[in-house]
Formats: structure tokens, C-alpha cells, sequence
């Protein structure tokens, strides 16, 4: 999963954070890391002149400060580097350039700016999940400056390390268990897998089947526990019974676990139900790295905008 990561940069501290820590993902199995920054010409367009010869500086003027930014790290590291500077809106961007380079990954904050001035990187990474048919993990923080002096660690050494699996076992979420199972079961210490019935649609009126639900689901749980048991990894299932994205922010936080890995749809398959579904709300609130499996798109078109 992390052999070739996509890195988008938008050189605020955050990320100029992350990618000093690049180096402590080699024992995650990282080969390539690729660093794009993107110029969108539109939102240059609101604070200076943009012409081509503009752009040709912005972009000079941008590369060399991602080689600054990026090249030392040759030094540290057997991680193979490679930069990129594009121009073009920032999403669209991101996700053609993950396509190109052929990355299993694109690891991205939630915040950021634009080199030239811009939007929050949230919006950006927002856009990201919707449309993007590559793996996203995403680093959010409540107060990104302040995080970065308060914990210079606050990104794991190996996101791997302690996953928690929520499932709703539908085949988007199988699909995020199968990018779980490709961590390497020596770097992951423990995978906890978790089933949340969810509360609002099952209580009152099917309370009196609680307890057929809670056994077919330990069931599936145990089902994908064996798995996972199966590759060597530590294992342990939870059920729990209550509001989903509340539950598995809440485990998450008991348990410091390094990241959660969850699909971006569920049962639903709806692709304008990623917007307040359950990844949404994840994504949004919680503070530890999140990893979004996209849905498989099929002949779905892409769409932009």
C-alpha cells in the first residue's frame, strides 16, 4: 500500500513537517515518494497578472523551493524522490497526477495554502475524497501550527503500527480490509476490528432482534478475524452498539491507535452520500491519520467540479 506515495505539498508547516518525516516511513515499505505541488492559475488569477510567461516563473519559483524543500532528503534516506510542479485546478491535479505516476497512495493534511495564496487545504482534500480513485490517507489536526511545536511526533512512524478496522461488511468496506491485510503483519502490532449497529435505524422498532444482530455480526467479525489471524497479525473484534462515526472516534481515542482504515461508502454504494456519511464525519472531527478506501468505480465517469 505505501510502495509509491503521492505527496502533495502547499510548503505551509504542516506539511513541510511531513515531508521531514518521510524517511521514517521506509520500514512501512515506501520506495517513491512523489512531491507535486500545483499552481491553480484560476486563484492565482484573484491577487496577480497571469500570463504564460507568469506561469513559467510561478512555476521555476515553485520548484525550487519544493528542491529546497525535498532534496535533502536524498541524504536520509534510500526512499526514491521525485518532485513535480503542475498547474491546473488543485483536485483534479492531484488525482490525475496520482493516475499518472501509477501511486498506491495519496497522503495529504487537511489543511494547507497554495504557494501563490489560497484556499484551505480542506477544501482541497474534501474534493480529494470524492472523486479520487486512489487510497487517501489524510492527517488531520485542530490547530496544525500549534500541533507541530506542541508534538514533533505527530505523525507515527508507521501508520501501520495499531489499525482500527471499522466494517459495516459490505463490499466497499471489504475492500478497505483488503488494503488493511497488504500492512505488513510485523510492523502491525494489533488490528481491531469493529462493528457498530447502528442505533438510530435499529432502536426502538427492532429491539427485539438485538440479539440476532449482535450474533450474525460476531460471526462476520470472528469470519474476517480468522483472516487476518491467518497472515500473522494480532487480532481483536469489537462490537459495540451506538452512533458509528461517535463509536469509532471514540475506540480510536481508547485504544491511540496510529490510524483508522475505512471505506468511503458503505452499504448505500450512493456516490453523493459520501458527504455526511460516516467517513465524511471521521474525516472531518477526527484528529489521527484516517484512511479512505475509495469505492471501485467501474465505468463510472470521473467528474470534476
Amino acid at each position: 500500500m505505501f510502495e509509491k506515495v503521492l505527496f502533495p505539498v502547499d510548503f505551509s508547516r504542516h506539511t513541510e513537517r511531513i515531508v521531514h518525516r518521510i524517511p521514517d516511513l521506509e520500514g512501512t515499505g515506501l520506495q517513491t515518494a512523489v512531491f507535486l505541488h500545483v499552481i491553480d492559475p484560476v486563484k492565482a488569477a484573484r491577487w496577480t497578472d497571469v500570463d504564460e510567461p507568469a506561469l513559467e516563473r510561478y512555476k521555476t519559483e515553485a520548484d525550487d523551493r519544493l528542491k529546497d524543500l525535498v532534496e535533502p532528503l536524498r541524504t536520509r534516506t534510500t526512499i526514491r524522490i521525485l518532485r513535480l510542479v503542475a498547474v491546473g485546478t488543485t483536485e483534479r491535479a492531484i488525482i490525475d497526477a496520482a493516475e499518472d505516476q501509477g501511486a498506491s497512495l495519496i497522503m495529504m493534511g487537511a489543511h494547507g495554502r497554495s504557494y501563490i495564496r489560497g484556499a484551505l487545504l480542506g477544501s482541497v482534500t474534501r474534493n480529494v475524497l470524492r472523486r479520487t480513485r486512489t487510497p487517501l490517507l489524510i492527517a488531520r489536526f485542530e490547530n496544525p501550527e500549534a500541533q507541530v511545536e506542541k508534538d514533533p511526533n505527530f505523525f507515527p512512524r508507521d501508520p501501520c503500527e495499531k489499525i482500527l478496522y471499522p466494517t459495516d461488511f459490505s463490499e466497499n468496506a471489504l475492500r478497505a480490509f483488503r488494503s488493511v491485510r497488504t500492512c505488513r503483519p510485523g510492523a502491525a502490532k494489533e488490528v481491531i476490528i469493529l462493528h457498530v449497529q447502528d442505533s438510530r435505524s435499529l432502536l426502538p422498532y427492532l429491539k427485539h432482534r438485538m440479539e440476532e444482530f449482535d450474533r450474525v455480526d460476531g460471526e462476520r467479525l470472528s469470519e474476517l478475524k480468522r483472516q487476518l489471524d491467518f497472515l500473522g497479525f494480532a487480532v481483536r473484534t469489537v462490537l459495540k452498539t451506538g452512533v458509528p462515526a461517535t463509536e469509532i472516534s471514540r475506540l480510536a481515542d481508547e485504544e491511540n491507535v496510529t490510524m483508522i482504515a475505512m471505506a468511503s461508502h458503505g452499504k448505500s454504494n450512493v456516490r453523493e452520500a459520501l458527504l455526511g456519511s460516516v467517513a465524511e464525519a471521521v474525516v472531518e472531527h477526527h484528529v489521527r491519520p484516517v484512511l479512505v478506501i475509495p469505492r471501485e468505480l467501474g465505468h463510472e465517469r470521473r467528474e470534476y467540479g
